[in-house]
């Protein structure tokens, strides 16, 4: 006799036998599955995995067909609350403009390493942002997303089969400027003949490898003329204001990483210029009042002004900390010291992309080898 609801009935050979429907494609008649046992609990714990299984079956092709832009969406909404505006701006911007387009409507489980190798090639190649081509680093960065988005698909659905991709990008280090010392000396002596507090700016650039956001976010509060220190605990970036939309916005935010909030000794070269620009604790620097500020794309023009009336080549505001971070290796300072002072975490990037040997350095380090190996 069977137990009413239960579709669970004694045969005639003493067996129990349960039933229960197996997962049909839409459209088709579901069929039953059967199992054997030779009590009626054994019967029912079967027909109760075997209906677990069918209902985690379900979820499986459920979670296999559903697009890239779902598991997208999902993970950025989650993840909000955990990122920096900045950082969550750029992502946004990263899936709309490139991911989204080419991957978006796809179920997720149909995405295959070979295709990601593929939208690799036609970045690099084509160039999809404004007609020029993108640059192996930016390239990286579009892929690491495409990764996250895989890794956080398959642990939201144990059982979902995903091939998260390999792919990665070589990246090819740019030949780096650094203003020479000549070059470098001519800057100073025409930033220190001025009274301007973007010119002030400069200076700590050149004489601390500041970055250019935190800069525009220096506060005469974060300058300790006492203790003869700077702390450097905000940056300035201008991020896009909204989703979807071409319009920005400045935002003032903690540094790039844990390791870029750090305090900077005041070098002597520039002590004497700080003190005569003092200003009350909640000015900006690069201004002297708190309802005004420069922002990065401001600095870097005005920077470019300043360059010509010297009579200096142009260069990005960045190659200021290119040719502190050099001239600090050249004057003897030991790695680990310099890589705080940037506010690196790891001494293998001060190395790598920040010390940029001169000639004459170069030279130097031979004539003193020569010299520790001469044969009389």
């Amino acid at each position: 006799m069977s137990r009413r609801g239960e579709n669970i009935f004694k045969r005639k050979d003493g067996r129990w036998e349960g039933r229960f429907f197996k997962e049909a494609p839409p459209g088709e008649v579901k069929k039953y599955g059967f199992v054997y046992g030779k009590t009626y609990r054994e019967a029912k714990e079967k027909v109760e995995n075997a209906k677990r299984e069918v209902m985690l079956e379900k979820e499986r092709k459920l979670a296999a067909s559903r697009s890239f832009g779902h598991y997208a969406e999902e993970w950025l909404g989650k993840s909000k609350p955990f990122m920096k505006e900045s950082t969550l701006v750029r992502y946004q911007h990263l899936m709309a403009l490139h991911i989204l387009p080419e991957f978006g409507q796809t179920a997720i489980a149909e995405i295959q390493n070979s295709d990601i190798e593929q939208y690799r090639n036609s970045l690099l190649c084509d160039g999809r942002c404004g007609g020029g081509r993108l640059s192996p680093k930016y390239v990286a960065d579009i892929l690491s997303l495409v990764k996250m988005v895989q890794k956080y698909a398959t642990l939201q659905n144990p059982g979902l089969s995903v091939e998260i991709h390999n792919v990665s990008v070589k990246k090819r280090q740019a030949p780096l400027k650094v203003f020479t010392e000549y070059e470098q000396k001519v800057l100073y002596d025409s930033l220190c003949e001025s009274d301007s507090y973007i010119h002030l700016g400069i200076l700590i650039a050149l004489f601390t490898g500041m970055r250019i956001g935190e800069i525009c976010a220096l506060k005469w509060e974060d300058v300790d003329l006492n203790d003869k220190v700077i702390s450097v605990k905000h940056t300035m970036l201008r991020v896009d204001a909204e989703e979807g939309k071409k319009k920005t916005k400045i935002i003032v935010t903690s540094p790039k990483s844990a390791c870029s909030i750090r305090i900077i000794p005041i070098p002597t070269a520039i002590y004497r210029q700080l003190g005569n620009a003092a200003k009350d604790g909640d000015a900006f620097v690069l201004t002297g009042t708190p309802d005004a500020f420069v922002e990065p794309r401001t600095l870097q023009n005005h920077f470019r002004k300043v360059l010509g009336e010297c009579g200096i080549p142009y260069a990005r505001f960045h190659t200021l900390r290119h040719t502190f971070a050099t001239r600090c290796i050249e004057l003897g300072f030991d790695v680990k010291t310099l890589s705080e002072i940037l506010g690196h975490c790891d001494v293998k990037v001060t190395l790598n992309r920040y010390v940029h040997p001169s000639m004459s350095q170069k030279k130097l380090s031979m004539d003193r080898f020569s010299e520790a190996f001469a044969v009389e």
